[in-house]
């Protein structure tokens, strides 16, 4: 086997290996998403700045 065989076949295992994780690493996160999707709090960032206005932090300075 010559070398410029051996690049090819690197070339072309590498060109797979990107394209298969790249294609797994895309269902990945479409399945993640259809499938294991939580329903979160719409005031995510209001709550948490209320309960850090009540912890006190704000009023110590530490903003």
């Amino acid at each position: 086997m010559s070398e410029k065989e051996l690049g090819k076949k690197w070339d072309r295992c590498l060109a797979d290996a990107a394209i298969k994780l790249g294609s797994g690493l895309g269902l990945g996160i479409v399945f993640s998403v259809l499938f294991f999707k939580r329903k979160l709090p719409n005031n995510n960032v209001l709550d948490l700045a209320q309960e850090i206005d009540c912890r006190g932090y704000r009023h110590q300075g530490m903003t």
